[in-house]
C-alpha cells in the first residue's frame, strides 16, 4: 500500500509566556512531542508527518510557532 501524503500546511500553535523564554530547541521538541501525541490519538481525524526541524518557525513576536506539515486524513490510513 502506498500512502501519499498532502502538501504541507501551516500547523499553528499559540506561544505562552513560558514560551516566550525558553530555549529554540525545548520549543522545537515540544512541537514534535504535540504532533506524536495528536497522530496516536485514534479521534483525531488526520496524520501529520513531524517536519524538519528547519521547518518550525518561532515568532516570538507574533508569539505563535509554525509548523510545515504534510498530512493525510486517517481514514486513507485503513
Amino acid at each position: 500500500m502506498t500512502v501519499h501524503f498532502h502538501e504541507a500546511i501551516p500547523c499553528m500553535w499559540p506561544l505562552t509566556a513560558d514560551g516566550l523564554i525558553k530555549a529554540e530547541r525545548s520549543i522545537v521538541a515540544e512541537v514534535h512531542s504535540t504532533i506524536s501525541e495528536l497522530n496516536s490519538r485514534e479521534d483525531y481525524p488526520y496524520v501529520f508527518l513531524q517536519p524538519y526541524d528547519r521547518d518550525i518557525h518561532i515568532d516570538r513576536i507574533g508569539r505563535t510557532v509554525t509548523a510545515m506539515c504534510r498530512w493525510i486524513p486517517r481514514r486513507e490510513l485503513r
